[in-house]
């Protein structure tokens, strides 16, 4: 294993004075290599192997669950809703627009004219 390879050449550095530490400093750190061996980093590696089975296991019964597919449909269909409302709404403020722009004092002197024609004053504002 290279990692223990590099380990055991800054053991030689640190054990030779080659580092500038000082006494605590060399002990910790001589004590922190020690505790990393071959059975440590296989641990790890085997610890890290089993958790990664573990995730993968997982993805694959979440892919499996159906509630999640049915999430992800009514997702999209919120999303077509929400483009559907958007584009009813902006046929409605182009309708407002246009009938606001209408004139319509032609429409109400037509109305007035009639009630007039009929006998009756008619006053619209």
């Amino acid at each position: 294993m290279t990692i223990l390879h590099v380990i055991n050449s800054m053991r030689k550095e640190v054990e030779g004075d080659r580092l500038d530490l000082k006494d605590k400093k060399k002990e910790k750190v001589l004590n922190a290599m020690n505790e990393l061996n071959s059975e440590t980093l296989n641990g790890f590696l085997k610890s890290y192997g089993n958790l990664t089975l573990r995730q993968t296991e997982l993805i694959r019964h979440l892919d499996s669950m159906e509630i999640i597919h049915q999430l992800a449909s009514s997702k999209k269909n919120i999303q077509s809703l929400n483009e559907e409302r958007a584009e009813i709404q902006r046929r409605k403020d182009v309708s407002h627009s246009k009938l606001k722009s209408l004139d319509s004092e032609p429409v109400k002197e037509g109305i007035v004219s009639l009630a007039l024609d009929l006998g009756i004053e008619l006053f619209i504002n």
